[in-house]
Order: C-alpha cells, then structure tokens, then sequence
C-alpha cells in the first residue's frame, strides 16, 4: 500500500510527487514533477502495488489508472478532513452575513443584559422609590387575585373580596401586573435639541452640566438641571461601547472568521 501526494521544493518552489510506502513507513522515493506520465511509469515498475492512497488530483488519479490498473484508490484520512475543511468554509463563506446578524443579536441581548444589572445595581431615586410605593398596594391585590383564581374563585367573589369592578378582575387576569396608569410622554424643551445631544453623547460627552453649557453657547434657552435630567435617562436607558469601557466590561462579541467557524465546525469529525 502506497500513499502518492505532491511536495514542493522550497528553494524555486518547484513541484514534485512523493512516494510513501504505508506498511513499512518509510518514503519510497521522490519524483521531479508531477505528470501523469511519471507517476504511470514508476508503478509499472513495481506491478506488485494493490492499493493507492491519493487525493482528488486527476494527474495521481489518470497516473494510477494507467500504471496500476488493478490497484484499489483510497482517500487517506488526511486529505478526507482537509476536504471536508475546504467544503465548510466555503459554506460558512456564503452565510457570512446570516452570522454577522447572530453576532449582532448576541451582542445586543449581551449589552441589555449588562445594562439591566448595571441598573438594578444602582440606588433608587426618590421618584423612583415614590413610585414603588405606590404601584406596591396594586402589586399586593394582583398577587391575591392570582391566587384566588388558581384557588377556583369565581370572577364575582374576586371583585367582592378585592374591592374591585368584574371587568377590572377580567383585564387584570389577562395580565403580567397591575396596570401602572403610566401617562404617554409630554412634549419637552429637549426634542428641538436632541439630535445635537445624541451627536455629543455619541461622540463620548456624557456631562450633563457640560451639554447644558453648550446649548447656553448654541442659543438654547434650556435650564441645567433639564438636560442633567436628559442625561440621567439617557444613560440609564442604554448602553454603548464607551458605556462598556467606563463600566470595564469586556468589550463587545466578534464573530470568529470563517476559517475559524470551519474549524469549529469540523471539531467532532475523526
């Protein structure tokens, strides 16, 4: 059994073909060229070869043939993985952008994820704790509700107990929570200005008190404490690379390149 492959000279990176004898493991010999011719010959030389090694190059392929033409071809496991290598990155390759878009997803849930802890971890304002306070008693009444009706409580003995209309039972039933009567956002000084300060905030000016000196210079007639407000929100609303930077996250997912995916993909094969 033989294993027939190119190897290259490497000074003038001329091309020629080697010859392995598997059993023994040792290198039969080396021929200057790769021609099917060459390869022909040097089998007709040694009728004794029953098995061929080789990978999908038609001059090896046409050389055994006519050299030796009862010889069985094989495809060794080496040139099997590396075309089956060659076969999943040019798959990978033409769904480029499909992964490009899953990196996208993943980086977003990634950095909503961050953002949310980066938020619960932060003290509560006394707005905020005001409107706990609040929407608590409603919480404790949908809690009751839920409870009642996993009991089997009929909607009339709900409202009765809870105090509340049967068509409030119904819609509460339906939800999540308590409602929380939340009023649709007013128009406010800021939208004229918005896009100026998305710029700003983009370009890493997150000081309230300094966009606010800006606008002053710009004309705008806005008070401090207005845009501190806009940037308080802000922040807290979304997180960027540079939010990932001052918080010293990691930075954000980069999809592995498609050699790498091949590879990956290729992990569980032999």
């Amino acid at each position: 059994m033989i294993a027939i492959d190119e190897w290259a000279w490497r000074r003038g990176r001329r091309y020629g073909t080697i010859i392995v004898d598997l059993e023994r493991k040792v290198i039969a010999d080396l021929l200057p060229d790769r021609d099917t011719d060459t390869v022909a010959d040097w089998l007709r030389q040694r009728p004794g070869v029953e098995i061929v090694a080789r990978d999908r190059a038609e001059v090896y392929a046409e050389g055994v043939r006519q050299g030796a033409p009862g010889a069985v071809h094989v495809l060794d496991r080496w040139h099997l993985l590396r075309n089956l290598s060659e076969a999943l990155q040019e798959a990978v390759t033409g769904q480029h952008s499909v992964i490009r878009s899953v990196a996208r997803t993943l980086g977003d849930e990634r950095a909503a994820t961050l953002r949310d802890e980066h938020n619960r971890a932060r003290p509560l304002t006394a707005a905020d704790r005001r409107k706990l306070d609040r929407h608590a008693p409603r919480c404790a009444r949908h809690a009751e509700l839920l409870r009642l009706h996993a009991a089997g409580a009929s909607v009339a003995g709900m409202a009765r107990h809870l105090d509340l209309d049967r068509k409030t039972v119904r819609r509460w039933l339906r939800r999540d929570g308590p409602p929380t009567w939340a009023k649709p956002p007013r128009p406010s000084v800021i939208d004229p200005h918005r896009a100026y300060l998305d710029r700003r905030w983009a370009e890493g000016c997150r000081n309230g008190a300094a966009l606010a000196r800006e606008l002053e210079r710009l004309g705008a007639r806005i008070k401090p404490r207005v845009v501190r407000a806009w940037a308080t929100a802000r922040r807290r609303a979304g997180a960027d690379r540079l939010d990932h930077k001052i918080a010293g996250a990691s930075p954000p997912w980069k999809p592995p390149g498609t050699r790498r995916i091949a590879r990956l993909l290729q992990g569980g094969v032999g």
